[in-house]
């Protein structure tokens, strides 16, 4: 039995009467606090003293405490059983190590380690694992292998040319993962588990050392401990995570097995001693395998996998369904993947991530009809949208033109209690601006500012759009002058709208100024990133479009071409629009003529 910290010393006596009220005949005092380890329900209860009070996000001090406690016993010689009161501690580290993680606490993680490496606790190897995943959850795997390689020191060496700013920034804490900054006690190396080596090779995926982890691998099928299936789903996970489909092939299909009825079981490549290991597959060795073709486009051996998957006795779940089905969308077989939804719903595991992966693929096709029908369906197999679903939906009604229906699911998802995000509210300011709907954006904006959706150069662009295709370019060049206030900046498609909204009202002269300094812009930030000179394609042809159509709507040829023969010598290509602008204003100058000579003849006449 063992129990974790009291937040108070009253509800550690509270849990005592309990105890006392189930068992007949046990006792135990309640001082400051206790954590209590009992082997069997007839052996002795052995204990540690330990401050009350919480856990502390950093430098917990019961923790420093109970540490410091175990140190003075151990060296007083005191009569306890170590290994089953350092368990106790070591538990408590675990729940620690993994609060920590959670909260990406990572000086709380080192704090606790200091702590166990100055009072000589010996980690154990649950602990070392927790430790390690705690670094991962941090989005730092590179600690992960650094504390097995400080703890076990058994992991392959790294290149020695190889530097890391996570390992540097771990040297810096004082103590960290050091008994005594020396680690000479051979006692304090951990006796590390297969989960630890699994941990291990998935870090090493994560900082693209794939070869050491296949070092890893050999040397546990040579010396132990022997591997697991979980420890070659992650060295398969770790060449998947690494882009090296090859290397994950050749691990795949070295696993040779019985066929027939399924593989019975799958056995390691020989080491040079000639060793193997036996290895029962599962779902997760399949699934790895059918993500690692999916994410390179190869929709058939995706498929071939599957079959092996069903031959090995190993069931399709929900996540090889749903990864079959983005790949087929990726490629653009959709019927092979609304195929795979319709095995999904004859299994009984349909949920809200293939719906949303179909909606996807059919939302970049502008399919809205589509889109609108899976929801349909989505709702009458029971299956609840969730805010990705009617973002798709939005998404496809808004790029077909149809921003109406886009309107009705807007509504239709906020009925249903789904609090639309920026990216909804983005994609429904966009539909307003193509269509210069701008009362409806001007609804929507307010909406935002009123549920406190921080607007993004996307929205805002799309806003003005609204503005301008309405007709009020000094309202949108406003707009803009208060982007500084959001915190937004400037983008090309904001700076674009600015030449567009000065070419509107007229002042050509300012438009003009503001493309030359656009284009100046552009020039300064290519040489600042060191390309090499101005990458003359990156601006574009469309602010001189732009600036181009308003010239000839307000018949202003001579601006037209020397806009034109600006662009030129700025050594942007014209694209299509620009020949369509060009043709349709000779086109124009042609008509006139024309009709200046009809008229002129019929005076004559």
């Amino acid at each position: 039995m063992t129990m974790g910290q009291f937040v108070s010393e009253s509800e550690a006596k509270f849990l005592a009467g309990l105890l006392e009220e189930k068992f007949v005949n046990f006792s135990f005092p309640v001082k400051d606090l206790y954590l209590l380890s009992r082997p069997d329900k007839t052996g002795p209860v052995e204990q540690m003293r330990v401050r009350l009070g919480p856990s502390q996000a950093l430098n917990a001090p019961s923790l420093t405490l109970a540490a410091s406690e175990y140190a003075s016993l151990k060296r007083a010689g005191v009569e306890l059983n170590t290994s089953r009161t350092r368990s106790v501690l070591l538990e408590r580290c675990s729940c620690d190590a993994e609060a920590f993680g959670k909260q990406k606490n990572v000086s709380g993680i080192n704090a606790m380690l200091a702590d166990l490496a100055h009072n000589k606790v010996e980690m154990d190897s649950k602990l070392l694992n927790t430790v390690m995943g705690a670094y991962m959850r941090c989005g730092l795997p590179q600690l992960a292998i650094d504390v097995f390689q400080a703890n076990v020191g058994d992991a392959p060496p790294a290149e020695a040319d190889a530097t890391s700013s996570e390992a540097a920034a771990a040297t810096s804490i004082p103590g960290f993962f050091i008994a005594e900054e020396k680690q000479e006690d051979k006692a304090l190396k951990v006796e590390a588990s297969v989960h630890c080596y699994s941990r291990l090779i998935t870090a090493l995926g994560h900082v693209g050392e794939l070869d050491r982890a296949h070092v890893v691998l050999e040397r546990m099928v040579e010396s132990g401990p022997a591997p697991t299936i979980r420890v070659i789903n992650a060295l398969l996970g770790a060449c998947v995570r690494t882009g090296n489909l090859t290397a994950a092939q050749k691990l795949f299909f070295s696993l040779k097995g019985e066929r027939g009825a399924g593989f019975a079981s799958f056995v390691t490549p020989a080491t040079d001693a000639g060793v193997c290991v036996s290895l029962q597959p599962d779902e997760y060795s399949f699934n790895i395998m059918v993500n690692a073709y999916a994410r390179a486009k190869l929709v058939e051996p995706a498929f071939k996998i599957l079959l092996e998957m069903r031959r090995a006795n190993c069931t399709p779940d929900r996540i090889t369904y749903t990864t079959l089905i983005k790949a087929c969308v990726n490629a653009g077989q959709m019927d092979r993947a609304r195929g795979l939804l319709d095995e999904m719903a004859e299994a009984g595991q349909l949920d809200v991530f293939p719906f949303n992966a179909i909606m996807a693929g059919l939302a970049k096709k502008k399919q809205w009809r589509e889109v609108n029908e899976t929801l349909q369906r989505m709702e009458s197999e029971h299956v609840e949208p969730d805010l990705m679903t009617y973002s798709h939906v939005i998404t496809a009604c808004v790029r077909a033109s149809r921003v109406s229906e886009a309107k009705k699911v807007f509504r239709n998802m906020q009925d249903k209690g789904v609090v639309p995000n920026l990216q909804v509210y983005s994609t429904m300011m966009a539909g307003f601006g193509a269509i210069g709907a701008l009362n409806e954006a001007q609804q929507l904006f307010k909406l935002m500012q009123e549920r406190r959706v921080r607007p993004n150069e996307f929205t805002m662009s799309s806003l003005i759009e609204a503005y301008l295709k309405a007709g009020y370019a000094t309202e949108a060049l406003k707009l803009q002058e208060r982007m500084p206030e959001m915190r937004l900046r400037m983008d090309d498609v904001l700076e674009t709208q600015r030449i567009r909204a000065l070419a509107q009202l007229g002042l050509f002269d300012n438009a003009t100024l503001a493309l030359q300094a656009f284009v100046s812009r552009v020039k300064l930030q290519g040489g600042k990133e060191g390309s090499g000179g101005w990458k003359r394609a990156s601006i574009g042809a469309i602010p001189y479009n732009e600036l181009i159509k308003q010239a000839h709507a307000l018949q202003r040829r001579d601006t037209a071409k020397d806009v034109l023969a600006m662009m030129l010598k700025d050594g942007v290509s014209p694209n299509r629009m620009t020949y369509e602008l060009v043709c349709c204003m000779c086109v124009c100058v042609c008509v006139c003529v024309y009709l200046c000579r009809e008229r002129k003849e019929r005076k004559g006449k």
